[in-house]
């Protein structure tokens, strides 16, 4: 069984994002994701032109249990980063409204994009995580095609 730095579970925005991350870091990373294919809900966002960021994101804008967890992803990631992070990419991010970007080379620019960065790590679609279990300072991740060994697991699924 092949032993991964990271196990990230989700290849939307956020999974894709932290693998990279990792993939820069010269980490070994696998990304499972339940669908067929990776970021779905960004080739669908700003009808096709990808609402990238919004300059008004704070944390008085998010809302659950614990309103303090976002404080640290918004300190770490801000919407600047990503404006830099497209024109890296050569996106063409606009300014739409005021404050709201989008991106003129559309959703599946975004999408390759950010497949690229990861382009390193393993990724297998159509796998299901049924649990993930904690045994001597080592993840064991199972899923409906196997078990996987990781040191750390990243879960960015969907909220809802």
């Amino acid at each position: 069984m092949t032993h991964y730095d990271i196990i990230i579970i989700g290849a939307g925005a956020a999974g894709l994002m932290a693998a990279a991350t990792a993939v820069q870091r010269e980490k070994q990373v696998l990304i499972l994701e339940m669908g067929n294919a990776p970021a779905r809900k960004v080739m669908v966002s700003g009808g096709g032109k990808c609402n990238i960021t919004n300059m008004a994101a704070n944390a008085d804008r998010y809302f659950g249990n614990n309103p303090q967890f976002v404080h640290s992803a918004l300190a770490q990631v801000t919407p600047n980063n990503i404006l830099n992070w497209a024109n890296e990419h050569k996106l063409k991010p606009f300014e739409k409204t005021t404050g709201r970007y989008f991106c003129e080379s559309g959703a599946a620019a975004v999408v390759n994009a950010l497949i690229n960065d990861v382009k390193p790590a393993l990724t297998l679609f159509n796998t299901t995580v049924t649990g993930v279990i904690k045994s001597d300072n080592v993840f064991l991740v199972e899923t409906n095609k196997g078990t996987y060994k990781s040191n750390s697991v990243i879960v960015a699924t969907r909220g809802t």
